[in-house]
């Protein structure tokens, strides 16, 4: 919807990435990196949109292109990196005033929007136990929604959520 023009057809959507650098190998097969492509279920056939994904197990850094590209990513210092253009991009954020300043900006905005979204989600759990607690008590559903002042339906659905759990 965004990326195309109305009128454009589909094969004009411009090939896409998603890289997910993880801590650890999140898929547990022992590989550095993996390639997950769509398929259509009810013919097995590859779905050739141009979309690709892609996770790379950050754990292991193996004497490759991409073993020392992870290397680089773990180092803290510049001088240990592999990549020279990647260590200059460093230098500049880590060893110049400018970069020092912009970084510090970039930080503050990082831990003003994930102080927002802890709020939110410290909010949203007391608000199911909340939920929980009334519905141990007896209380109904339309007492529940008025007493934590929540929409019905996600008070159902943690309620609902909470049952499957336990079973």
């Amino acid at each position: 919807m965004n990326i195309l023009n109305p009128g454009q057809e589909f094969k004009e959507l411009p090939e896409s990435y998603v890289i997910f650098i993880t801590r650890e190998d999140v898929l547990g097969h022992g590989f550095t990196i993996y390639h997950v492509n769509r398929n259509i279920e009810e013919t097995g056939q590859i779905f050739e949109d141009e979309a690709h994904i892609i996770y790379v197990n950050s754990a292991v850094q193996e004497d490759t292109e991409l073993g020392n590209l992870i290397h680089d990513l773990h180092c803290k210092n510049a001088d240990e990196m592999y990549s020279e253009i990647l260590a200059s991009r460093v230098r500049q954020l880590k060893e110049t005033e400018k970069g020092v300043d912009f970084m510090c900006q970039e930080m503050d905005r990082i831990y003003e929007e994930g102080t927002e979204y802890g709020i939110e989600i410290g909010e949203r759990r007391k608000a199911q136990e909340t939920v929980f607690s009334l519905a141990e008590m007896g209380f109904s559903i339309e007492q529940i929604t008025q007493a934590v002042k929540i929409n019905r339906k996600i008070v159902e659905d943690w309620l609902e959520e909470a049952v499957s759990t336990v079973k």
